[in-house]
């Protein structure tokens, strides 16, 4: 196995989403629930989602941002695709339905990261 390979069964055999810079997933949305995270020494409440992918491997994806809950809560049990923005502090997602009829897109500057 090269380091290529490598990468590609950490990344997917990994349960925690991590998307490079214009990387996107398509998924359904199962559940969403709140929990405690440690950032920077102190406890945040961030949301965790569960994500089923194509291939049926769940992906936790965990994100703080209000603007994505009230996105995210209109797509529960829809298939949807996460786009990742920008690295860093500077990321933004954009999260888009997939459905042949949607026009449901949030613009990148509207959910920024938050850990």
């Amino acid at each position: 196995m090269n380091a290529e390979e490598m990468k590609a069964w950490a990344k997917n055999n990994n349960r925690f989403l991590r998307l490079a810079d214009g990387e996107s997933i398509t998924a359904v949305l199962k559940g969403a629930k709140s929990i405690l995270k440690d950032f920077k020494g102190q406890e945040k409440e961030v949301i965790r989602y569960s994500l089923i992918t194509d291939e049926g491997k769940e992906k936790i994806f965990e994100n703080g941002s209000i603007k994505l809950v009230n996105i995210m809560s209109d797509m529960m049990g829809k298939k949807i695709t996460i786009i990742r923005h920008g690295e860093g502090t500077d990321t933004r997602y954009e999260i888009k339905e997939v459905s042949t009829n949607s026009d449901k897109v949030s613009s990148p500057d509207e959910i920024p990261w938050e850990e």
